[in-house]
């Protein structure tokens, strides 16, 4: 079966809504997975700005009031689809930063 963008846009939105392996989601809808990788890969391409960093931002934080609660061996969660990151407060923003954008490509 032949799908438009606009319907291969919905399964990838309907796959990145679940927290179903790849072979999973596609084996119960006869997609190759392949496949579904690779219009993932060509949705996001045309989607995001042509910059390296596109869709992450970082920004350094100085936390002024430590009585919130936060102190230096705190953590900062990041949820991504299908995986949660715990980061420690004070880990190098590049680092984080190229950590978010590989698993975005995965």
């Amino acid at each position: 079966m032949r799908r438009t963008r606009e319907q291969w846009a919905a399964v990838v939105a309907a796959f990145e809504r679940t927290s179903q392996p790849v072979e999973q989601f596609c084996s119960t809808r006869g997609i190759a997975p392949a496949t579904l990788k690779w219009w993932r890969w060509q949705l996001r391409r045309h989607a995001e700005p042509k910059r390296q960093d596109a869709g992450v931002r970082l920004l350094s934080v100085d936390v002024v009031d430590e009585s919130a609660g936060w102190r230096a061996d705190s953590r900062v969660l990041i949820a991504l689809p299908q995986v949660e990151i715990h980061i420690d407060v004070g880990t190098d923003v590049v680092y984080v930063a190229a950590l978010v954008a590989r698993l975005r490509q995965t």
